[in-house]
């Protein structure tokens, strides 16, 4: 089960049908996990697209520029980050400060 649902093709096809926030990019990845009216939803971060493989890269392995989706800053060259792969969508890795993945979520009490 994924969220509830038999298959992350299903709950990828409800999240799909569900307003979004519009807030910041919201390519069906709404930030925070709220739609408008306050529907939850589910963000390819936190299991639409199964489990996802956070590894750490080290200031001397980033060799190049990237923008992180969180902030949509620059990570540039020779600062560590976290590369984040979704489990069903490897084509969907994305490079993120510590800060902006770690902090992604509201916190909770």
């Amino acid at each position: 089960l994924v969220n509830g649902f038999q298959s992350a093709s299903q709950a990828r096809e409800a999240h799909e049908r569900l307003p979004h926030c519009g807030v910041g990019i919201c390519a069906h990845d709404c930030p925070r996990g709220v739609g408008i009216f306050g529907i939850t939803t589910v963000s390819m971060w936190d299991g639409l697209y199964g489990q996802v493989e956070v590894r750490r890269v080290q200031p001397y392995d980033a060799n190049k520029v990237y923008i992180c989706p969180g902030c949509n800053q620059d990570i540039p060259v020779g600062m560590g980050h976290y590369v984040c792969v979704p489990a069903e969508a490897v084509d969907l890795r994305r490079h993120w400060h510590y800060a902006c993945w770690d902090n992604r979520l509201p916190k909770t009490r």
